[in-house]
């Protein structure tokens, strides 16, 4: 309970900063988020639950990249915590992971009409936990890029 409060309280005035960033960057956040998983035609066709999977699926990737980008670079690599930072962004990529799958599972569960066990293996937790690093690593690769390149000086052309 006091790592959520503590989370909130640093993940909350760090939100209200964001509006200092460009919406263009916003947008090619998605579009990369969209190259990096593309949607599957052949399993959407026709189907409400293979469309649901696919924006949950991209929604927390965006979640742990925004986790990263808004939250973790800020607060613990910028003050350069390093090691509290990695340390954080492997518990946040599997509990981000653990939440996305169970959500994932019970969207199948309801829509299919099955009565399928909840089924939840290491190597599917390993699968999406590679995922949620990647998305958390160019989570924070944007945000070290994006601050380094508003300290940059201007340079003027003569």
């Amino acid at each position: 309970m006091h790592f959520a409060l503590l989370m909130c309280n640093q993940l909350i005035p760090n939100i209200m900063k964001t509006q200092k960033f460009p919406v263009s960057l916003h947008i090619s956040v998605l579009l990369l988020a969209l190259l990096l998983n593309p949607p599957s035609l052949e399993r959407m066709t026709g189907s409400v639950d293979g469309f649901l999977q696919f924006l949950f699926a991209l929604s927390f990737l965006l979640v742990m990249f925004y986790v990263c980008f808004l939250w973790l670079v800020p607060v613990y690599l910028a003050e350069r915590k390093t090691g509290l930072f990695v340390l954080i962004t492997f518990i946040s990529a599997n509990l981000v992971t653990l939440a996305g799958y169970s959500i994932l599972q019970f969207i199948h569960l309801g829509l299919a009409d099955t009565t399928d066990a909840f089924h939840y293996g290491l190597p599917m937790h390993i699968s999406g936990l590679h995922a949620m690093l990647f998305a958390a690593a160019f989570g924070s690769l944007f945000r070290v890029v994006y601050e380094w390149y508003r300290t940059m000086p201007a340079t003027k052309n003569k």
